[in-house]
Formats: structure tokens, C-alpha cells, sequence
């Protein structure tokens, strides 16, 4: 199936925070833990004003979104996301691709973004640099920090 993939809104941001804690879930991490990411996860009407989000549709389902902030010289991918009956269909390389061109075509040099370890083969296979990790407010958890050369 095509997907479509366009500005999300403001009115959007209940379905986007619950793409993001469904794909998040589906890891398999604990409450406890997805309490701590409550506010990561979560989509407000002040991420629009922070930076550009962007969703994709299939007929009438939203399935999922990415976001893109300014950080100067580079864009932040600060979050993609996909429902997870819809993982491993190319709908996330999809987004990824898209994201990637509208950070080419507002000028930056790379794109940024931090990894959930689940993901990192994702990112890899999409010709990700990994530059580093960053701990999270969990105790020995890491983060991988993934550079994209425009």
C-alpha cells in the first residue's frame, strides 16, 4: 500500500504521542520505564513551534511521523516512529528518506539523531555513522548518536 506523507498539526498530537509510546512498548520495556520517557514521547502543541513533524498516512490511518528540529548547523531527526503492525514494510525507511530530503533542502550538512539500541541496525543499513552514545536518566543505558553526511 502507498503511503502518504504529509504536515502533521496541532491536532494531531494525541494520535502522534500514541504512535510514538506503541512503537516504544513495543520493544518490550517496562512500565516503570516508560514512565520515565513519558514527556520524551510525548507530542505537544510546542514541538510544532520547535521544529517540523511530519506523518504518514495509509487511507485514513496514521501510521506514523518523524520530527525534525533545527540545531544550526544540523537538523535533529528527534524522533521516528512507526506503529508496530507496520514495521518491516519499508514505511519507516520511507519517512527516514523524506526527512533526509527536507534537511537537504533547508540547507543543512547532516542529520542528527539518537537511537534506541533496537534500532540501531535500522539506522546502520540506512548508511548511519554511529559518533558516539549518550547515557539516559536509566543507569547503564545508552543511546547511539547516528550522524547522516548530506
Amino acid at each position: 500500500m502507498d503511503i502518504k506523507i504529509i504536515p502533521a498539526s496541532v491536532g494531531d498530537c494525541a494520535i502522534l504521542t500514541q504512535i510514538a509510546k506503541k512503537a516504544k512498548q513495543h520493544w518490550g520495556y517496562s512500565d516503570a520505564w516508560m514512565q520515565l520517557w513519558e514527556n520524551d514521547l510525548s507530542v505537544t502543541p510546542d514541538c510544532f513551534v520547535e521544529g517540523k513533524i511530519v506523518k504518514g498516512e495509509i487511507g485514513e490511518v496514521l501510521i506514523g511521523f518523524y520530527a525534525l528540529k533545527n540545531e544550526g548547523d544540523f537538523a535533529l531527526l528527534d524522533g521516528l516512529w512507526v506503529l508496530p503492525e507496520y514495521h518491516g514494510n519499508g514505511y519507516g525507511k520511507l519517512l527516514f528518506h523524506h526527512a533526509i530530503n527536507q534537511a537537504t533542502s533547508m540547507g543543512y550538512h547532516y542529520v542528527q539523531l539518537y537511537a534506541d539500541p533496537h534500532v540501531d541496525a535500522f539506522y546502520q543499513k540506512l548508511n548511519g555513522q554511529m559518533v558516539g552514545q549518550i547515557e539516559t536518566q536509566i543507569k547503564d543505558r545508552y543511546l547511539s548518536v547516528f550522524h547522516f553526511q548530506l
